[in-house]
């Protein structure tokens, strides 16, 4: 295994650590649909899905040659990603979609830490009463559009894709 970042401009390697967390959700999610014991891949599950929009927000920022903050609140790196001009070319629909899940994530994950301790608490509440009866499918699909969402703002070109409604809030199924 080699876990090197292939691609001859920095925007390239942006895309390809995307990339990576990107398959390694996809295939994080498929362990989780074959195991009969679902629930000993949650955390992994939830902390990759906050990472993922994490680095997606960050190299958007990173590719408009802006300053990336030391955070972790996916809003708040919403905001700056903003503001440095990342998605402009977005609707207003697609973009209160994107909006939204930023705030649903990070409703679930805190600020992205929480998950990687036992006695892990978001908004005082312990995680394990949040992160019950969460939506893989819906977590997978939305995060994935997210992170394109960011890859194509990344290259310069247009994406629109938003998710189904259909599958509801992250965290309910």
């Amino acid at each position: 295994m080699c876990a090197a970042l292939l691609g001859d401009s920095e925007d390239e390697m942006r895309i390809a650590l995307i990339n990576q967390y990107l398959s390694a959700i996809r295939i994080l999610a498929e362990s989780i649909g074959a195991s009969t014991n679902d629930w000993t891949l949650g955390r992994p599950l939830v902390f990759l899905a906050h990472h993922l929009v994490e680095v997606s927000l960050k190299a958007a920022i990173e590719g408009r040659g802006a300053s990336v903050p030391r955070s972790h609140d996916l809003p708040t790196l919403t905001a700056v990603a903003r503001s440095a001009g990342c998605f402009e070319g977005v609707s207003a629909e697609a973009s209160a979609w994107y909006e939204d899940l930023s705030e649903q994530v990070n409703s679930i994950t805190g600020d992205g830490t929480p998950g990687r301790f036992f006695d892990g608490k978001v908004g005082g509440a312990a995680i394990d009463q949040r992160w019950c009866c969460l939506n893989v499918d819906l977590i997978v699909e939305a995060t994935g559009a997210f992170a394109e969402l960011c890859v194509a703002d990344v290259m310069r070109c247009e994406a629109e894709a938003i998710p189904s409604r259909e599958g509801g809030r992250l965290d309910d199924r």
